[in-house]
């Protein structure tokens, strides 16, 4: 079995080729590859109107209205691509397909047992079939599968008998291997995903497979942990004395720029430590420097440590290795 992972924080995939190399994949037969990319899910455009079918309808979407296009792109424009689980992954990665028009929305089916959710998606212009994951397996060329751990086993009984060789089985399944997922589709190339939510933003990261979980831990629960200090900063402004609004816009463009300082001081490889970048804030007998002592006498740094070694070991439990 030959392994091609890649991960990204707003964008993370893993692929993997069993059997024989796909085409263009990279796969070596000798050993497994690691490979660091950054890449555009689309070309970046000026952001106009999304149109669709006949009626024409112009949905506004923040974050990745930057990258809308009105025509889908060459490459994609007729894969039909299909989603067991209609989630908050799943709604994410939609949105970014139908804005970009990655996949246009008329190539889009997704099911969810929830009424409530199909709504969503039906909102959004995409397929939500009658027939559920049955007419998804016989429909699409790609399906993913984005139910909760507990189900999958569910899921992936629904499709048996419609996975051939043409298709590509994809899961943000947390802790579903690779292996399992080909040993109940054998014919199927499958492709391992663990996107997070922010997922039209970042860069693509490869890895090997035993690597997912720990990756799972920093980017697939990453958001959570930044959205939950992001929610103390903004707290602590509004008890210092700011408006909420105001402490929270200010609180999120702080967290936006610290992170964008890592990513991109001097365009540096390796990345330069966040504690080189800290020092430069904090001034001797500072109020920086007296916050950071704060944060360290409750235990800041050792809780997100170990919410991140948490949320490993349940990815890791979650697939019953």
């Amino acid at each position: 079995m030959h392994v091609k992972a890649s991960s990204s924080i707003g964008r993370f995939e893993m692929r993997a080729c069993i059997g024989k190399a796909m085409p263009g994949s990279g796969c070596a037969t000798s050993k497994r590859m690691v490979r660091v990319e950054r890449r555009n899910r689309c070309a970046k455009l000026k952001p106009v109107p999304l149109t669709w079918n006949q009626s024409r309808k112009k949905i506004e979407f923040p974050r990745v209205q930057s990258l809308a296009r009105e025509e889908p792109l060459e490459a994609t424009k007729n894969v039909k691509i299909g989603f067991i689980g209609g989630g908050q992954m799943t709604e994410a990665i939609v949105r970014a397909f139908v804005v970009t028009m990655c996949i246009p929305p008329e190539n889009v089916w997704v099911h969810d047992r929830n009424e409530n959710r199909r709504e969503v998606f039906r909102k959004l212009g995409v397929n939500v079939p009658q027939g559920g994951s049955v007419e998804i397996g016989k429909t699409c060329d790609a399906i993913v599968l984005s139910v909760k751990p507990q189900k999958v086993m569910v899921a992936m009984k629904e499709l048996a008998g419609l996975m051939d060789e043409t298709k590509i089985l994809y899961s943000v399944v947390a802790g579903l291997s690779i292996e399992k997922m080909q040993a109940q589709f054998p014919d199927a190339r499958v492709i391992r995903l663990m996107p997070n939510t922010p997922v039209s933003e970042g860069m693509a990261v490869q890895v090997q497979e035993y690597q997912l979980d720990a990756l799972t831990g920093v980017s697939g629960s990453g958001p959570a942990y930044m959205f939950l200090a992001l929610e103390a900063m903004a707290d602590g402004g509004v008890a210092a004395g700011l408006p909420r609004a105001l402490s929270l816009r200010i609180a999120a463009q702080t967290m936006k720029g610290a992170a964008e300082m890592v990513l991109q001081e001097n365009g540096a490889e390796p990345l330069t430590h966040p504690a080189i970048l800290k020092d430069k804030v904090a001034s001797p007998a500072g109020t920086t420097i007296e916050g950071v002592t704060t944060l360290e006498k409750h235990g800041f740094r050792s809780s997100l440590i170990e919410a991140v070694k948490a949320a490993a070991a349940r990815s890791y439990a979650l697939g019953g290795d």
